[in-house]
């Protein structure tokens, strides 16, 4: 059988589109944000309506260890509002204020 040099092309540029040949992810790279900015953000998850996104910030916090001091008002405060999760807060506040290096952070961002 053979194929004539347009429907080739063609054939070639839809096999490109289809496995993505495109310079990889067609999306916009997610802004890069402060240290900073990412300890406000858990701030605020730490009054998130869901269960889970308070724990996620709590334990989040705790990965930024000393890099987190700010959030110590805000973590005592959810520690009274959240019995249920007290000690936790409290290992939380304690490792924090250890001044433990963070973890999984992929740069400063200061």
């Amino acid at each position: 059988m053979r194929f004539s040099a347009p429907a080739i092309l063609c054939l070639g540029a839809m096999l490109l589109a289809s496995i993505g040949c495109s310079r990889g992810d067609p999306r916009p790279p997610a802004p890069a944000i402060s240290l900073q900015q990412e300890i406000d953000g858990l701030v605020k998850g730490l009054e998130a309506p869901s269960a889970l996104g308070r724990v996620y910030s709590l334990r989040r916090l705790k990965e930024l260890g000393g890099e987190a001091k700010s959030a110590i008002p805000a973590l005592k405060k959810f520690a009274r509002a959240n019995p249920q999760l007290k000690a936790e807060t409290e290992q939380t506040i304690a490792h924090i204020e250890s001044g433990a290096p963070p973890k999984n952070v992929a740069s400063s961002g200061k």
